[in-house]
């Protein structure tokens, strides 16, 4: 599925199967590390069919989505068409300071205010599959996903305490966000006999924004503007082949993935005296050439998956048209896959280990200094290198208990860290490489009793991570308890809420919050008709509340999302000869690291 939105055209009697897979084998990315696997029932019938479905809320502001899914179909081929608009506006009251020590003074920032952003997108899917024969399968896919507006605003009022300097002063950022992505997919299936078969998926595609953004702080006295503007644009090519044989009793799956990524960078800056910011320029390119093999099969209540991945990957790196060697790279890396699962009767339990890559994102690879505001800077670090994490998990069922434990060791973790720039008052954000481990451990139990079908589900991770002598090893409890009600003449009740304890992720501590998010719908099916009426975060509870500690630099954020509000939703299904794009896997990592 391309989004959550594919997700939600989905009713339940279109469901075949879903399947959790834990420990996805060598086929699948090497940065993807778990894959819910759903698959549907292809309806029968000819001719027109659709979904519609429109949504309006109203919390501190009024907020509408629209979804429009269409599918012809005729004989073995069927064309479609699905959008979805989004229009709304989100408010936010917002706090952030920093505390800190330069030449032996103590210093403090703090800015507090409002935030408020307006945003209109629009994505849009078309495309056709056709069954040419009982053992070929043919698909294409243009998609468009366009935030043509996102705008932002916040005001805030600002105090600087530090050296000679005791400063009030009010501050209003203004931005302007529009970004785009277009890309064009391609799918191919064959099966050419009983024991061998081909799959082909390749994709094309652009991506582009343009952010624009104006500061303007009173804290010398006089209003200065600080205006900048980011301009990006990237491209994606990307194509694999997966060939399948059955061969001893089980199934060997094998082949190989290309994909060539390309990201300008473009950013300005007019300071208006301040010369820390300069304008840049940047291009990445990437090759990345993937075999891949495993090999699966069933020795009676025991299946065993075993594969090997080698990616190798070729990274140069340009600033301002000039190559710069030091920040260019090559990577080559095996990525090993064993997994182990048993099943008798209601129980069954697996066991299984792996290794993933996280890459860095193109932006953080971009070296130059941006501008946030006068006491904080932001930059990325092109000697960034990928994150290898090496996994163990094991998980059990029985009945209707879940059971889930997980060991990661991490290789060159990439996180944010926060350091005074040049020797002055002035905090920078940037990236470095850590290497830590950690733990977690999940327990979920899933009763139905009567027309009530809850779900309780509580874990507790703990990562091991120092820097700078400091340990952020504080372990985070979290649960989740989710509710179905089902009643006669299909009516439906939904309730659900979480919360965490206090605990560190990376750098970040976040407070407490036992009672976090909170929701609550019901809805009642008629005919071709579903009607839903909701609430979100029903006691106003959802806040991002925490610090960063980083040496001498203390980092607390406050931000009330203010995601309160109610909401109606109709959705109509006519002639459900539905049908979706089966591609779409191939460059899927290079487009989330855009």
């Amino acid at each position: 599925m391309q989004d959550w939105n594919e997700l939600r055209q989905l009713s339940s009697d279109m469901i075949k199967d879903v399947q959790i897979i834990m420990n996805p084998g060598v086929e699948y990315d090497s940065s993807v590390t778990a894959v819910i696997k759903i698959t549907t029932l292809r309806p029968t019938g000819e001719g027109l069919g659709g979904y519609v479905a429109a949504e309006a809320g109203k919390g501190d502001d009024f907020k509408h989505n629209e979804w429009l899914f269409l599918n012809y179909r005729k004989k073995n081929t069927d064309v479609f068409v699905n959008g979805y608009l989004t229009n709304g506006v989100t408010r936010g009251e917002h706090e952030e300071g920093f505390s800190f020590t330069h030449h032996g003074d103590e210093y403090n920032a703090v800015g507090k205010g409002l935030e408020k952003n307006k945003y209109n997108s629009l994505n849009l899917y078309a495309g056709f599959n056709h069954q040419p024969s009982k053992t070929q399968y043919l698909s294409m896919q243009y998609m468009c996903n366009s935030s043509f507006r996102f705008d932002t605003h916040m005001a805030l009022e600002n105090s600087f305490i530090g050296g000679d300097e005791n400063s009030l002063f009010s501050s209003v950022a203004d931005g302007r966000q529009p970004r785009s992505r277009h890309s064009l997919s391609a799918y191919y299936s064959n099966q050419f006999c009983e024991i061998l078969s081909l799959k082909l998926d390749g994709m094309l595609a652009h991506v582009s924004s343009d952010v624009e953004n104006n500061e303007t702080e009173d804290r010398t006295g006089r209003p200065v503007t600080v205006s900048t503007n980011t301009d990006t644009k990237s491209d994606v090519y990307a194509l694999k082949a997966v060939m399948t044989a059955n061969l001893g009793g089980g199934k060997l799956n094998f082949g190989m993935e290309e994909a060539y990524t390309k990201s300008n960078l473009d950013y300005n800056a007019s300071q208006q005296g301040n010369d820390d910011i300069q304008g840049f320029e940047t291009e990445s390119k990437q090759a990345s050439t993937s075999f891949f093999a495993d090999y699966q099969m069933n020795l009676g209540a025991l299946f065993i998956d075993a594969g090997l991945r080698y990616d190798l990957i070729d990274f140069k790196y340009y600033k301002d048209g000039v190559k710069r060697n030091e920040d260019c790279k090559k990577y080559n890396h095996l990525f090993p896959n064993l997994s182990l699962s048993y099943q008798v009767g209601r129980f069954s339990a697996s066991l299984g280990y792996k290794v993933t890559v996280e890459r860095p994102s193109y932006s953080n690879l971009q070296s130059g200094v941006r501008y946030n505001n006068s006491y904080t800077y932001v930059e990325g670090n092109p000697l960034l290198r990928p994150s290898y994490v090496h996994d163990i998990s094991v998980m059990m069922v029985y009945k209707n208990l879940l059971a889930v434990f997980d060991y990661y060791n991490i290789k060159d973790a990439d996180y944010q860290v926060l350091n005074l720039y040049q020797d002055q008052p002035i905090i920078i954000y940037n990236r470095m490489n850590f290497n830590h481990h950690g733990w977690m451990v999940n327990l979920s139990y899933s009763p139905t009793i009567s027309f009530w079908k809850p779900t309780f589900q509580i874990g507790v991770a703990q990562q091991d991570l120092e820097y700078l002598g400091r340990k952020y090893n504080t372990p985070c409890l979290n649960y989740s308890w989710k509710n179905v009600l089902s009643f006669p003449k299909n009516w439906t009740i939904v309730f659900n809420m979480d919360g965490h304890t206090k605990g560190d992720g990376q750098f970040y501590t976040s407070e407490k919050a036992l009672v976090n998010y909170t929701d609550i719908y019901i809805a009642k099916r008629k005919a071709n008709w579903t009607f839903r009426v909701g609430m979100k975060d029903i006691f106003h509870t959802f806040k991002d509340n925490g610090y960063d500690q980083i040496g001498d630099i203390t980092h607390r954020h406050w931000t009330d999302l203010r995601q309160q509000y109610v909401y109606v939703r109709c959705i109509y299904r006519f002639n459900s000869t539905k049908s979706k794009y089966r591609g779409g896997d191939a460059g899927t990592s290079e487009l989330n690291r855009l």
